[in-house]
This record gives C-alpha cells, structure tokens and sequence, in this order.
C-alpha cells in the first residue's frame, strides 16, 4: 500500500480564561491507501478536533499534515478551500442533507457545485445512491426518508466527487444500534468497491473494530498562562 495521510508531531491547545488546555501534544500517525482509520476515546478529547485539522476546518498549533504529498502549511487560505473541496469528503454526526432537493440531487450537488457537466453528476449520483441501498428512493426528499436512509445519502453524497480521504465524525451517533449498523454495513462495502480511504471518529467500538487501525486518543490536562 502507498502511503495517503502523514500527520506529524501535530499539537494544538486552547486558552481558557487564564489556563491552557492542551487538546493534544506532538500526535503522529500514518494512513495507506484504502485503509480506514478509527479515531476513539472519552468525550472531549480532542477527537473532533484532530479530525478538523485533517479535514483543513482547523488548523494546529504545530506540526505538519501531508496529504497525498501536499503539505498542508504550503497552501493559502484560498488554496486551502479548493484542496478540501476536490480532496476531502465529510460525513458528520447529523446529516446536513437539503430539504428542498431530491436523493439523486443531493447527492450530486458537490459535483455540480465543482463545474462538473450535469448530466456525468447525476449518473454517477444514481450509481452511488444504488450502492447505498437507494435506487428506489433517487426523488423521495429527505422528510420521506428514515433517519439511515438520510445518512446513506449523506455518505453518498460525501464520496461524488472522489476525494482522496473521507472524514466521518461519529457517522452512527443519531442511530439506533441496528440503523447505525446498517449505514456502516454499506461504508464498508463502499471501501472495497471504490478502495475509500477513511478516518472514522466513533464511540463504537464495533465499528472501530472492523476498521484497519485504531488510534485510541487520551485527555490531556490545563495548565497556567
């Protein structure tokens, strides 16, 4: 496997009131091509945090993040939006879908949105909303669609534009145990059939477990300004 993801040495801290917090210090790991990486520990350790520095929402208070070769520090603000946009798929917690518009448009609408041809984004938005289980539902609105069907979409819509990492924070955690399952069941599918490369942020430690690597995240403590 090639080598996808380098973070290294990554450090970033918060100033609360006269206290420093430490959110995490000199983190380091290492994603390959077509692996998925689960990122675990308590509430308030920082797991959403690393996630949005990788993501490029955020950025450290040191260290480096390297993306299939582009270091992050190289690029500006605006460079920074146009990586994330083609290179980055995002799945979070709630599903953020837009009312106003169909299954298939949803999906398609970051293709859309890049200036990609119209017709290309719908076909490709109908082959992934039947690899997540919803060729039937392609112009049902997200008010007709279950909790899971609407993060089906949400995760179809997350992988359009064939990004080269998709980050999902706690993709299951507004599912019950059964639909959580499910939507996973079909991530997982999608890994082997598009080779997906992920960073999963979860509390579930069934899904962290059919992951290829954990990394199990510890609270750090405040100190004095």
């Amino acid at each position: 496997m090639s080598k996808l993801l380098k973070v290294e040495s990554v450090s970033k801290s918060y100033k609360t009131g006269q206290k420093i917090l430490r959110v995490f210090d000199n983190l380091s790991f290492e994603l390959n091509k077509g692996e998925f990486l689960a990122i675990t520990g308590v509430s308030g350790v920082g797991k959403s945090t690393l996630l949005n520095i990788v993501g490029l929402l955020d950025t450290p208070d040191s260290g480096e993040i390297e993306l299939n070769g582009v270091r992050y520090s190289s690029l500006s603000e605006d460079e920074k939006s146009v990586f994330r946009n083609k290179h980055l798929g995002f799945v979070f917690q709630f599903h953020h879908l837009l009312p106003e518009f169909t299954v298939v448009e949803n999906i398609a609408m970051p293709y859309l949105i890049s200036g990609e041809g119209f017709d290309k984004g719908f076909e490709k938005a109908k082959k992934l909303a039947e690899a997540v289980g919803l060729g039937e539902r392609l112009e049902h609105y997200p008010s007709m669609l279950s909790g899971g069907e609407q993060q089906r979409v949400a995760v179809a819509r997350a992988i359009v534009n064939n990004p080269d990492l998709l980050l999902m924070d706690e993709p299951t955690g507004n599912l019950d145990p059964k639909t959580g399952n499910m939507v996973m069941d079909y991530v997982f599918q999608l890994k082997e059939a598009y080779n997906l490369s992920c960073i999963i942020v979860t509390h579930n430690m069934e899904i962290a477990g059919r992951c290829d690597k954990i990394f199990s995240m510890e609270t750090l403590e405040c100190t004095d300004v």
